[in-house]
C-alpha cells in the first residue's frame, strides 16, 4: 500500500490571504497537522523551535505548496 502524501497547509489555503481568512483556531489545527510531518526532520537539528521554522528558504517545508512570498 503506498504511503499517503504528507498534509500541507496549501492543500487547504494556497495564499497567505486565504490562510489569514481562516479562524485562528482552525489555523492552529492546520499548523499542528503540518508539524506532525515536519517534526521528525527537526529532531536532529535542535528540535522544534521558531528559529528552525523561520530559516531562509523554508528547508523543512512548513509552507510547502505555497508561493515563495507566502512562505
Amino acid at each position: 500500500m503506498p504511503r499517503p502524501e504528507p498534509f500541507t497547509i496549501a492543500s487547504i489555503a494556497t495564499t497567505l490571504a486565504q490562510v489569514k481568512a481562516i479562524p485562528t483556531s482552525e489555523q492552529d489545527m492546520l499548523l499542528l497537522r503540518r508539524l506532525v510531518h515536519i517534526y521528525p526532520q527537526m529532531r536532529g537539528t535542535g528540535g522544534l523551535h521558531k528559529g528552525n521554522l523561520l530559516l531562509s528558504g523554508d528547508p523543512y517545508g512548513l509552507g510547502a505548496g505555497m508561493s515563495a512570498g507566502a512562505k
